[in-house]
């Protein structure tokens, strides 16, 4: 029972931690309630679960009164016994649940993503991997908006699940997204307004050949719906490909 109370006993020196890390790593503002950080063995176990409700990031600057990033709730589960003996943290899983996210460029050209501090020396890091399994996103909301070149790009009501096995050099994964309404606005002229979008991926990723296969991908466009199978390889000589189109039954 001792090993299950500990997370909860680490709860302050971890916001102290991600605190630490954000303010020497981030210019920008970053809002986490203590208060509203909970830790749980119970319910990805054997992985830690780690949420955060609540989450936002503020910019500075030109971009003071701007929220870059929010989200109700940030969940990452990860390997807790081997993080707790000093072995590698692996990131097993993540939700969002109501982010929020606004990438701006102003027609300077200034851009609000670019919120990294310089490091003046690297200090050794607990080694970090991605093994991913599965992650969900839930209510998204993303704005891109490009004043230089007059881009506007805005989803909304984005609800996105996935599994597979992320950070491996072969990864196969499965992807479903729904977007509620799109829009697309590129060097001021407006293409879409308020359209929906689908998208079912089933992919086989395979780092070191840089070849991606294609097993099975569904679009659908409002009514218009278009299917593709087949596989895309980066090569020295260049990009190599054998695709299938289909729509509504009818092959291109």
């Amino acid at each position: 029972m001792a090993s299950l109370a500990l997370p909860y006993l680490l709860k302050d020196r971890i916001h102290k931690a991600v605190q630490e890390n954000v303010a020497q790593r981030l210019n920008a503002r970053v809002e986490m309630d203590p208060a509203k950080l909970h830790l749980s063995l119970w319910r990805n176990f054997p992985n830690l679960t780690i949420a955060q409700g609540d989450l936002r990031v503020l910019g500075k600057g030109v971009f003071r009164g701007d929220t870059l990033f929010s989200a109700k709730e940030l969940s990452l589960s990860v390997n807790f016994w081997s993080m707790l003996f000093g072995g590698e943290l692996s990131v097993k899983a993540f939700y969002l649940d109501q982010p929020r996210i606004l990438a701006k460029k102003l027609a300077s050209g200034q851009a609000n993503w670019d919120i990294l501090l310089p490091q003046k020396e690297k200090k050794p890091a607990q080694n970090l991997a991605i093994n991913i399994r599965r992650w969900q996103i839930r209510d998204g909301y993303i704005v891109y908006d490009d004043r230089q070149a007059r881009h506007l790009v805005a989803l909304e009501q984005i609800n996105h699940r996935g599994r597979g096995n992320l950070g491996q050099p072969i990864a196969e994964l499965f992807t479903q997204t729904d977007i509620k309404h799109y829009r697309l606005v590129w060097a001021g002229q407006s293409y879409f307004e308020r359209q929906s979008l689908a998208l079912t991926l089933d992919l086989k990723a395979e780092q070191p050949a840089q070849k991606y296969t294609f097993k099975k991908m569904q679009c659908r466009f409002n009514d218009f719906a278009l299917g593709l199978e087949g596989w895309m390889q980066n090569k020295k000589e260049g990009l190599e490909m054998d695709v299938r189109f289909k729509g509504r039954g009818n092959g291109i």
